[in-house]
């Protein structure tokens, strides 16, 4: 039940942003993402998109790290991350996308008519994120709409609809084990464990999924906070059965 409130107040995508923190080689070679020395480059055509400014920000703080101008559609951006993220890329006066960026030459293509439906290529990460919004999106929606549904029904309905609830937390988790067994080395399964930590009330199978994970993806920003995470949360447990 005390899950109920946070996936009311949790979009599908209304997730924290990557802070950066460099790679070493010796890292950089364990993980089938590739950290150039050479940044990122972003090219895109984008018919009937109009001239103006290309950024692409933090989803967070809104800083801008790589920008550029648009005309006739195309555009081209470059920078350089310390690792792989999630961020916005906002085309003009179009709404904001967003882009799983990593170090690499990436290809965006589709109309500016249907802007949410753009083409991101050369990305691995992105790819992944493809697949995670593909499966855990229709998580996420069923979650919150039994939520909202428990929320406004009466109490002689909550039992039936918080059974509903349970097996759809229970569906989210098991597709949670899934996709980190598939992509131990991509840094969207450390960002999939970071977003639904508190879905998984068993710290045992979080910390399991953690260490399966690549020794660069833990390494990560995201990947160090989540190890502290699940060390209070430990620690949080054992003052729990000691009371």
């Amino acid at each position: 039940m005390k899950h109920l409130l946070l996936f009311l107040l949790l979009p599908a995508l209304s997730f924290a942003q990557v802070k950066s923190k460099k790679v070493t080689p010796s890292q950089a070679k364990q993980t089938t993402v590739v950290a150039t020395t050479d940044g990122f480059s972003v090219s895109g055509a984008i018919a009937g998109l109009a001239d103006g400014e290309v950024k692409i920000t933090t989803t967070q703080g809104d800083k801008t790290i790589a920008s550029g101008t648009a005309k006739a559609g195309v555009f081209s951006v470059a920078g350089k991350l310390d690792e792989p993220g999630l961020y916005w890329i906002t085309l003009g006066k179009e709404q904001p996308q967003y882009v799983f960026l990593e170090n690499a030459p990436i290809k965006i293509s589709g109309t500016q008519k249907d802007i949410k439906n753009i083409q991101i290529e050369g990305s691995p990460s992105h790819n992944d994120f493809k697949q995670f919004r593909q499966k855990f999106d229709p998580l996420f929606a069923a979650l919150n709409a039994i939520a909202f549904q428990m929320q406004q029904t009466g109490e002689d309905k909550k039992p039936a609809l918080m059974q509903q609830y349970n097996t759809a937390l229970s569906a989210l988790n098991n597709a949670v084990g899934d996709f980190i067994t598939a992509r131990p080395a991509s840094y969207v399964s450390v960002f999939l464990l970071s977003v639904t930590k508190q879905m998984n009330e068993n710290i045992d199978d979080l910390e399991t999924r953690f260490n399966t994970l690549n020794p660069a993806v833990k390494a990560s920003v995201m990947g160090k906070d989540l190890e502290s995470y699940i060390g209070f949360a430990r620690i949080g447990a054992i003052g729990s059965k000691a009371l």
